[in-house]
């Protein structure tokens, strides 16, 4: 398998947000639901941060990507809503939900 390569796709009036991934072979989509916020900084160093975490762990590409894309989506749907322009994710809402964190 070569290295996927990843793309957004879709607009910001769409529901929903698709990322696609291409292995050399086949697309594959990972959707999640659109979260209606300004506080997304710092969202793409947050993803891929979170996929090279799985890269260490020994993860495929695949599942550094899926991953990495279950802890963005948390950490936007569980923002902190700090500030009055574009805040922070959430970095802590994906090990909350997990239960790690209290």
């Amino acid at each position: 398998m070569n290295s996927p390569i990843f793309k957004a796709v879709g607009n910001d009036r769409d529901p929903q947000v698709i990322d696609l991934i291409y292995d050399g072979a086949a697309f594959t989509e990972l959707s999640g639901k659109r979260v209606n916020t300004v506080h997304t900084h710092g969202t793409g160093c947050t993803f891929s941060a979170a996929i090279a975490a799985g890269l260490a762990q020994s993860m495929s590409a695949f599942d550094a990507i899926r991953s990495g894309r279950s802890f963005i989506q948390a950490a936007i749907e569980d923002g902190l809503n700090l500030g009055q322009g574009h805040g922070p994710t959430n970095h802590w809402a994906y090990q909350r939900r997990l239960g790690v964190l209290r």
